[in-house]
């Protein structure tokens, strides 16, 4: 119905406009009228930004706003801050991890070569970070971590062996995630210079697999 599908693509309209926050509406003529005005009387004010079903979206400065560090990368530091003990047990991984985040290697560095008798207790370790030179490091670090989902089991109250489990999978996950960024920027260079399916069935594999890993030590079996 000619006359209902016009209806439907003025409101559609009018919410696109509305969503992208927008004053004026196009129209037929080329000119606009404002979101306010029609037949020459005013709406209410307009009000925030809408999404589905118009329910108010955040101002447009927090969705530009960009997110803090990665955050695997945050957990497997923040378990190492809150249980020293687990570093020399995990030593070597930690010192293959390979961190996108400015100040977070040097970090990693130091934890691995802290002595050993700072490594009993994280008021310990805390302390000779602070004479090092990394305790503003530290506190970031930690202060990122307590506004995450899965805190509690990065916090020193956390049980050893729920700690030492999510650090165990974390580095194994950062680890595969490190492998498949460097296969996808190989398989982006291979589409690029051949565009063909089997290239670009392989690119898809492998985003694929990223998105797999995402938020993966949620499925750790008996978490908890």
């Amino acid at each position: 119905d000619e006359t209902l599908r016009r209806h439907y693509a003025a409101d559609m309209k009018r919410r696109l406009f509305v969503f992208l926050g927008e004053t004026r509406l196009p129209s037929a003529r080329g000119g606009g009228r404002s979101l306010g005005e029609r037949r020459g009387g005013p709406f209410p004010p307009r009000g925030p930004r809408v999404g589905v079903a118009e329910a108010p979206l955040p101002p447009q400065s927090k969705l530009a706003r960009k997110a803090p560090s990665p955050a695997r990368e945050i957990m497997i530091l923040a378990i190492a801050l809150c249980h020293p003990e687990l570093i020399e047990s995990r030593c070597e991984e930690l010192a293959a991890a390979e961190f996108t985040s400015a100040g977070f290697e040097p970090l990693r560095d130091a934890l691995i070569g802290a002595p050993a008798e700072v490594l009993d207790a994280a008021p310990a370790l805390a302390e000779w970070l602070n004479r090092a030179g990394r305790g503003e490091e530290r506190e970031r670090i930690l202060a990122f971590a307590q506004g995450m989902p899965n805190w509690w089991c990065m916090r020193p109250q956390a049980a050893p062996s729920d700690a030492d489990l999510v650090l165990r999978q974390s580095l194994a996950l950062h680890r595969r995630a490190g492998a498949l960024h460097r296969d996808l920027k190989l398989a982006e260079r291979s589409l690029a210079a051949e565009p063909n399916e089997l290239n670009l069935a392989r690119l898809l594999d492998i985003k694929a697999n990223l998105a797999d890993l995402a938020d993966a030590e949620a499925a750790i079996d008996g978490f908890g």
